[in-house]
Order: C-alpha cells, then structure tokens, then sequence
C-alpha cells in the first residue's frame, strides 16, 4: 500500500523561484503526497504564486504566518502535517521527479527510520555533484560511531533537505525545530532525529538540488556564535547518554563547535580583541582539556588548532584561518572550472 509523504516547504521572499521548486515537487512519480507550503510572511510575490499552484494541484497547501523565521516555519508544517513520512524542502531548491520515490522505497527495503540522499550544488547554471553519502547500512553501534564522525567532517549531513523521516518518530518525541536560533536548528533537529533511529540508509544518486544563493543567513556579527555552538554540543551530549556513545564522538563534536565558530570569526573578519576573547572562552571551557586528550583521533588541521589553543597563539590561529580561506576559494575556482 502506498503511504502518504508530507513535503513541507518553508517560503520566503522566493517569487522568482518558488514554481520551479513546486513544479518538480508535483512531477514525482511517487503521487501520494501532500505539498504544505509556509509562506513566512513574504514581502513579494511569493504567496500569490503558491495559491494559484495550489489552485491546479490540489496536493500543494498554502499556510502563511508572520515572518518567524525558517525554524517556525517548519514546525508549522510538521503542526499540519499527515503523512506517515516527512520531507522538507527549501522553496528555493529543487528536486529530481525520483527524489521522494527513491526514498519511500530504500526506507521499506531496509526498514530504514532515516533515509539520506545525494545532491547537487546549482551555482548559477552550473551543476555539481556534492555530499555522495556513505553505501552502507547503519544498523550497530560502531556503525553509528563512525557515522557520526562522519558528520564532524561534513557539513550537509546535519541538513533536514535530502532526507525521508518517519512521522510516528518525530511525533512520539515530539520533536521540532528551535525557533529563537538563527542557526543550527536543523543540526539539533537531526541530533534529536537520531537518537531515536534504529536503522538509517542511504541512497547515492544525487536526488536534491541545493541553489547557491551567495548570500548569508545573517549579516550582522553574532557575538555569541560560541554559545549557540555550546547549545548545539548540549544537544549532542544529551544523545551521548541516550546512544551510549564513546568519549571519542564527544570530543569530536566539541571540536566541530569550535571549528565552526573560528570559521564564522574568520568570515566576518572580527577584529584582534573580539577575536582573542573567544579563543579564550573556549580553551577556559571544562571540557577543552578532555577534548586535547582525544587530539589524536581529529583530522590534521583540527589537531593543530587545538595545539594552538592550548598554547594560547590567539594570532596563529587567526592567520591560519586566513590561509585556509584563501585556499579554499582559490581550490574552489580551480575546481569549478575544470568541472565546467
């Protein structure tokens, strides 16, 4: 029996491209799906655009609310939500007309409570194939582990995009988006996701097509990105106890907080005080020293940022990111161009 897939589509200010995304969503071949779209107070025509999609296909639901944010609006589709699975996609974005049929059908081969696609990354006209997940089944312990440390290197892991969730989980643990973040939901979403997943599977055929806007979530400095990233550790930590997990993934997501919030310093170019102040928050945290003792098991350019915290070269650090940033554009443009 085919089962009913709740898409759920928060909206923003995406009139130029908020058909294209529904457009592909009613061309799947899987048919039995209900398209709840969340206009998040739209300042466009975005709205308008999805009411009279809404009026040829009768699977697209039109609900508009305030501007709240991506993480209310979200929640407000898992409210209006039937399905027996759970999607989201982005109203900027688009997907492949096998995207949801792929995922309901590795979900019942393997009896799978999470279900994670391939993408693509659309920069302007062009198209790349990013975020090829991992082949295997995720079933033990130990596989869990290593999945897990997978997600400290990969940033679209923690993504809610390219995945298939089984309803009656999120519903028996009620489990939501954070709404007063302006970051990290999804990653805390997920963390709670998994806690409660038995079984998670992957399907490598690059299903989602994520738009490269160029453009940030926010522009202004946020002075406390080391306490969202501590609360999005807190989070983690919670599934720790729940999972049984090793130390060694502890201290690994502790890294990736730091990485993370270095990184975002670096962007936005923070200035040498601002800078120092948040080195040393994070080497004066209780679990620093613990997460030094695990430097063995990070990825080389981790090792040396820990070493350099733990040394209290505020500067090197900073100099480093520089260099790193330089690099990664320039490899980027290199790639770009020989993918072309």
């Amino acid at each position: 029996m085919m089962e009913l897939v709740s898409v759920i589509v928060p909206a923003y200010n995406v009139a130029s491209k908020i058909q294209r995304c529904l457009t592909s969503l009613c061309k799947q071949t899987y048919p039995k799906l209900e398209i709840i779209v969340i206009d998040d107070g739209s300042t466009d025509d975005t709205a308008e655009i999805i009411r009279n999609m809404a009026k040829r296909d009768e699977r697209i639901r039109c609900i508009t609310q305030k501007n709240k944010g991506v993480a209310a609006a979200r929640n407000k589709g898992l409210e209006a939500a039937h399905g027996a699975y759970i999607a989201f996609c982005d109203g900027d974005d688009y997907v492949s007309p096998d995207y949801i049929g792929k995922l309901v059908e590795c979900r019942k081969k393997r009896d799978a409570d999470w279900v994670v696609s391939g993408f693509c990354k659309v920069i302007r006209t062009n198209c790349y194939t990013f975020g090829k997940p991992y082949r295997a089944v995720i079933v033990s312990q130990k596989a869990k582990e290593a999945f897990l440390e997978e997600w400290y290197k990969n940033q679209y892991i923690p993504t809610v995009w390219g995945k298939l969730y089984r309803g009656e989980i999120l519903r028996k643990y009620e489990i939501t988006f954070p709404e007063k973040w302006e970051h990290g939901e999804d990653t805390v979403f997920n963390i709670r996701y998994i806690s409660r997943c038995k079984r998670i599977d992957f399907v490598k055929d690059p299903l989602y097509f994520y738009v490269e806007s160029g453009q940030s979530l926010t522009s202004k400095k946020q002075k406390d990105i080391w306490e969202k990233q501590l609360a999005i550790f807190k989070e983690f930590r919670q599934m720790i106890k729940l999972g049984g997990y090793s130390e060694k993934c502890t201290a690994l997501f502790f890294v990736r907080g730091i990485l993370l919030a270095l990184n975002y310093a670096s962007e936005k170019q923070w200035g040498v005080k601002e800078w120092e102040r948040l080195c040393n928050i994070m080497r004066v945290n209780p679990y620093f020293s613990v997460c030094a003792m695990q430097r063995k098991e990070m990825d080389g350019f981790a090792r040396i940022v820990i070493a350099l915290l733990e040394k209290r070269k505020y500067g090197w650090i900073k100099n480093l990111y520089r260099i790193k940033m330089f690099g990664h554009d320039y490899l980027q443009k290199v790639y770009y161009i020989f993918r072309r």
